[in-house]
């Protein structure tokens, strides 16, 4: 019998069985369809070697003027924010306590700290760091307590356990010696409390008071003690970002921390010596945790030379310095260095010097300093009615104001689940409704709650549990419209829509939708599948992302136990209307614009304090592995089947792409007599780039080909592949 092309239907389709699917495609890992043909999706590798604490499930990218590039990571345990491949924990301070408050108590051959602080506020693996504290008298010294620490167990509402660690991270263990307290200068700063990787099903976010015990009448789970989820939004060149139930925080790329007035700064300096020790009461630099960074740089401008030195001129001091070293809360070092970074020495001994008086030193904020709450007065001196605790955040694309979805009211701590209030235009702190301004707020009439809210194209569309609204900026004086588009329909995790092709396209408990004006409901080929499958106590992980580049996008979901994370995804390519499913290990997925690639982030709960971004659609392979793609067909019959068939060879077809040299792709032959009867594998061959056809026995009444790469290095996409077939009887 002659070569017969066989070309199946784009798309995946497990609606009906795998003989219901003749025409098409039946199953599928790491592919992608693409002008109607099968191909291998991108791989991907590390972003960089460097790792994270906490599962990410919220990436932000942005860039500023001065040309840095900055990405906002959001995890269970901390918030950093990356710049240069190197991530800089900027997690807010929720409560720093007075001098003495804190209190260390220490039992022989124990590592185990009790540390006592009235209404610390803190849960198991909440993260707090000491400063000012004097040792205990033995092995626990002051170098081991004034450090960052994890804490352990909490006990009571006044009192945690911490274990004792040298500044490598090894274990120290107290001796008899060690009788002391810390001494009345210690200073305890707690970060924002820690959240999980489990979402507690039924409990949600409450509509108590973040941070606090209880969280209204939907359960006692506190905010710690659920899944964390984080929003993130661009307000100029900064950031502004919200734990899902928790307080609205800033983090300034730009700003510095401190500009001192001119004449504040005076230097001390010696013959022969490159060191100068800066004279500045109250300089704020800080060796603690508390600088992300590590270290401290300050700016100097206006300077002269020192007094009657010809080495350390204007040139010299005018410029960018890291602290050498602290002194105290009045003084530190820097090395002296020219235009080129070479050290230069003093040819004079000044104290105190004003270096003509009107020097300004500007101390760097950015990735130096963390992030701060919009409700801290001390930080945002002009803040008013900032919201304490909120589901989301967002900022609006052309009117420029910060909007809260499930914030609470004006006067109040507690959570209005349907509430949503905005800040006044371009003001990100003044959130108090007057004649003057265009704060304000709304109250949704549609459901109990609000699950998530998504930009597009001149509006916002806000979930609730219960439907849609359409949220679009009019002016004054109402500032903004709200009005239903959908009624019975919502989102299946706050994270499950994403804009894409001036559309809005969404996931909720019972299928695919898009919004162009209009809710529609997208004809999926795999719902039965991944309905199915999905862990629905754990919906909350999954999330939307789109590939503008290969007009797809993509739900990632969780399969397996109630403790699973995301293993799964299922894409929809919108402009031609076809699904793809298949496997992947994702915390978050981002389309990054600002960075060469898409940036994911991995999801491994077996160690949550060694995490990875990952460059998406880079290469071939799988961070240095075998990508692993395959898809098979439905069942394929001649007569419908009334006839066995038997193939005798298949013509590849194939275009390889990266390094053909290790193009390998294996074609298995499968087959069953009947629909419900058992498959058997009939033939397995190779194909590489310099094979021209396969020869092949095979017989059966129902043919499935599969098609799979297990090698590095290459990507590949099927074209049409032409099987010799011939009638083979009917028994």
């Amino acid at each position: 019998m002659a070569l017969t092309k066989i070309q199946f239907q784009p798309g995946i389709n497990k609606e009906g069985t795998q003989y219901s699917a003749a025409s098409g495609w039946f199953d599928s890992d790491k592919i992608r369809f693409r002008k109607g043909r099968v191909e291998s999706i991108g791989g991907w590798a590390k972003y960089s070697n460097n790792t994270f604490q906490g599962v990410c499930r919220s990436l932000k990218d942005w860039a500023i003027i001065t040309g840095d590039l900055y990405l906002g990571v959001g995890t269970n345990l901390r918030f950093y924010v990356e710049r240069d491949t190197l991530f800089y924990d900027v997690t807010p301070i929720r409560l720093t306590t007075a001098a003495g408050d804190p209190r260390f108590t220490a039992v022989d051959g124990d590592s185990i700290l009790t540390v006592e602080d009235t209404d610390h506020g803190a849960t198991p693996d909440d993260w707090v760091i000491f400063e000012g504290a004097t040792g205990l008298g033995g092995n626990i010294t002051a170098e081991v307590l004034n450090q960052q620490y994890q804490i352990i167990n909490v006990e009571d509402d006044d009192t945690y356990t911490i274990e004792a660690k040298d500044t490598s991270g090894n274990v120290v263990t107290a001796n008899s010696s060690d009788t002391g307290n810390g001494g009345a200068g210690t200073i305890a700063y707690y970060l924002l409390e820690t959240g999980t990787n489990y979402y507690v099903d039924g409990a949600g976010w409450g509509v108590g008071p973040w941070g606090s015990g209880g969280w209204g009448t939907r359960g006692e789970i506190t905010f710690g003690e659920q899944l964390r989820l984080y929003s993130q939004d661009i307000f100029g060149p900064d950031l502004i970002f919200c734990a899902r139930g928790g307080p609205v925080a800033y983090w300034s790329s730009s700003s510095p921390r401190l500009v001192t007035a001119a004449g504040d700064v005076t230097f001390d300096a010696t013959i022969g010596s490159s060191t100068i020790t800066v004279n500045e009461t109250a300089h704020g630099c800080t060796e603690s945790p508390i600088n992300p960074a590590g270290e401290n740089q300050v700016t100097f401008s206006g300077a002269t030379a020192l007094s009657g030195s010809s080495t350390i001129t204007a040139d010299v001091l005018n410029q960018t310095y890291t602290v050498d070293s602290i002194i105290d809360a009045d003084t530190y070092t820097i090395t002296a260095k020219n235009t080129e970074g070479t050290p230069v020495n003093s040819d004079v001994a000044v104290s105190a010097d004003t270096a003509g008086g009107a020097v300004v030193a500007s101390y760097a904020g950015g990735v130096y300093q963390r992030a701060k709450y919009l409700t801290d007065a001390v930080a945002f001196p002009s803040t008013s009615n900032a919201p304490s605790a909120a589901f989301q955040v967002m900022v609006s694309d052309i009117d420029r104001h910060v909007i809260c979805f499930g914030v609470n009211p004006l006067g109040s701590d507690e959570i209005d689940p349907l509430l949503v209030r905005w800040s006044d235009q371009e003001n990100a702190t003044d959130w108090t409704p007057t004649a003057i301004n265009s704060a304000g707020g709304q109250v949704l009439s549609t459901g109990t709650t609000i699950v998530g809210a998504t930009k597009t194209r001149q509006e916002i569309l806000i979930f609730t549990d219960e439907g849609i609204q359409s949220m679009r900026y009019i002016g004054a004086p109402f500032v903004y419209s709200f009005n239903p588009v959908a009624e019975n329909i919502s989102l299946i995790s706050p994270n499950a829509a994403v804009t894409a092709a001036d559309a809005v396209f969404f996931m909720d408990r019972e299928g695919f939708y898009v919004y162009r004006g209009s809710v529609q409901r997208l004809p999926c080929s795999v719902l039965d599948y991944v309905f199915t499958n999905v862990q629905m106590s754990q919906r909350y992980k999954i999330f939307a992302v789109s590939n503008p580049d290969d007009s797809e996008v993509t739900w990632f979901y969780p399969v397996g136990t109630a403790s699973a994370d995301v293993t799964n995804y299922v894409t929809y390519n919108y402009l031609e209307n076809s699904w793809a499913i298949g496997t992947m290990d994702r915390g978050t997925y981002g389309h990054t614009p600002t960075k060469d690639y898409p940036v994911a982030s991995s999801n491994n709960l077996d160690d949550v304090y060694t995490q990875y971004l990952y460059s998406q659609e880079f290469g071939y392979d799988a961070d240095g592995s075998a990508l692993n793609a395959y898809v098979e067909s439905g069942g394929v019959g001649l007569q419908d089947g009334e006839s066995f068939m038997t193939v005798r060879r298949f013509i590849p077809d194939f275009t390889f792409r990266g390094t053909s040299d290790n193009a390998d792709i294996t074609v298995t032959l499968k087959g069953r007599d009947f629909p419900l009867g058992s498959e058997s594998t009939l033939s397995t061959s190779t194909v590489t780039s310099t094979t021209n056809q396969n020869h092949v026995r095979a017989r059966t009444r129902e043919l499935i080909v599969r098609i799979e790469a297990n090698n590095t290095g290459y990507g590949w996409t099927l074209g049409d592949m032409r099987f010799d077939t011939r009638t083979d009887g009917k028994r």
